[in-house]
């Protein structure tokens, strides 16, 4: 059984390399499902976890099968008796699916061993007792993923290694009710609920 201490130095170690083994994963999800305050502070990694571990989409992170839907398209259609006349129908279908299936941005959306990137959120907030980061890579959990604060007491930070081509939003959580978009981030779009989020393009 892990200890708390052995399932923060994972997680450390997870963040600073992006490997974790089904194993690892394994005993990790076991003392999440039964430690609280390890739950508490690393819960909400879990699905970023599984992904590296097990080979699975993050939530909120899908690869679309672009070359099954235009097979069963193909299939759907009512193709004439003659084997000539069905040769226009097959190749437009036969170069998309060749396209599709060869086309690097599909293989990077659906490989999930493609390379992550390290990204550092970092906050300065002297006077909080607690920050986290939320967002669309977390399923903007209220508890979102804890930050750590820095030695000098002035800020906070913490590393993710996220899919790269994909747009993520994300809030900081100051003591676990005030959320404020992120001061340095280059772009910020309204929330829909009269504030900010930050956007963060890979």
């Amino acid at each position: 059984m892990m200890q708390c201490t052995d399932v923060q130095d994972q997680i450390h170690r997870w963040e600073q390399t992006g490997l974790l083994s089904a194993q690892e994963y394994q005993a990790l999800e076991e003392h999440l499902a039964q430690c609280s305050s390890c739950h508490a502070r690393h819960g909400s990694l879990q699905s970023l976890l599984r992904r590296d571990a097990l080979g699975t989409p993050a939530a909120g992170v899908k690869a679309p099968d672009l070359s099954d839907q235009i097979m069963a398209r193909v299939n759907r259609r009512v193709a004439p008796r003659s084997p000539f006349l069905r040769l226009p129908y097959l190749l437009p279908a036969a170069a998309a699916f060749l396209f599709l299936a060869f086309s690097p941005l599909l293989l990077r959306l659906a490989d999930p061993g493609d390379q992550l990137v390290t990204v550092r959120f970092v906050l300065e907030a002297p006077s909080a007792q607690s920050v986290a980061v939320s967002g669309n890579f977390g399923q903007w959990s209220a508890e979102g993923i804890t930050m750590t604060r820095s030695p000098d007491g002035r800020s906070w930070e913490t590393t993710l290694r996220l899919r790269p081509s994909l747009d993520y939003q994300y809030n900081f959580v100051i003591d676990g009710s005030h959320w404020i978009p992120d001061p340095n981030a280059a772009v910020s779009i309204d929330d829909g609920f009269g504030g900010k989020v930050s956007l963060l393009d890979l």
